[in-house]
């Protein structure tokens, strides 16, 4: 019985942003990266992007992420969500509607959902029907 409810449910699909449904040429990924260091000198008080870069490579060599990177180096005083944000920018400078990934996510049924490459936030997806 639990089998046949199974069978029924939509299926749900996660894309990559960058790299998948938008090619990483785009530029955005790049922007997000000096966002990284722009975000440490503004927020976190480095004297300049080269010393947050310094640091960034050494802790993210270990953690492979920038948030649990800070985190490791004992920067703790300010909240992911501002992070997250800030990291993110403005991502339609370099996601542009595009027909036809609007196209492909259409011909799936089910929640079409989206996250970025150093995160697990997911939204939905050009709110493309289910």
């Amino acid at each position: 019985m639990a089998l046949e409810n199974l069978e029924r449910t939509p299926p749900i699909w996660i894309f990559d942003l960058d790299g998948t449904l938008y090619p990483k040429s785009n530029g955005y990924e790049e922007a997000c990266k000096r966002r990284i260091f722009d975000f440490m000198v503004e927020t976190l008080g480095f004297d300049s992007v080269q010393s947050a870069q310094c640091l960034w490579s050494r802790y993210y060599a270990v953690h492979n992420q920038t948030l649990k990177s800070l985190r490791a180096a004992g920067y703790t005083d300010f909240e992911a969500d501002a992070y997250w944000k800030f990291f993110r920018g403005d991502a339609s400078q370099y996601l542009k509607p595009n027909p036809r990934v609007r196209n492909f996510l259409s011909s799936l049924c089910g929640k079409k959902y989206g996250m970025f490459h150093e995160y697990f936030y997911m939204f939905s997806l050009f709110n493309a029907p289910d």
